[in-house]
């Protein structure tokens, strides 16, 4: 039993859905901005995987297991940063519009 009471479930999907679409969320469809998305890069993640895959030593399977997660988070922090324009721009009008 939660603070609040017992929860099972929601009620007012609808309701809580407009409240979204018209405060905080932003939703669209690939087709809309296929054009402003950059070209897929899946090949160094690829090749490494097929790398980990073939090799038989642990230390080189380790190697590239950590080349292959450096990869990674480099991309996800790389995507981060992307998106901190857009969100300081949302955060402003946010911000503006509740003042």
């Amino acid at each position: 039993m939660g603070f609040f009471g017992l929860y099972q479930g929601a009620s007012n999907h609808e309701e809580l859905h407009n409240l979204m679409k018209a405060t905080v969320m932003i939703r669209r469809l690939k087709k809309d901005v296929l054009s402003q998305l950059p070209v897929k890069r899946r090949q160094q993640l690829e090749t490494l995987k097929i790398k980990i895959d073939s090799s038989d030593s642990k230390e080189m399977i380790d190697s590239l297991r950590f080349a292959y997660q450096n990869i990674v988070n480099k991309i996800y922090t790389d995507s981060a940063v992307a998106k901190i324009p857009a969100v300081l721009d949302f955060l402003g009008t946010t911000i503006e519009v509740i003042t």
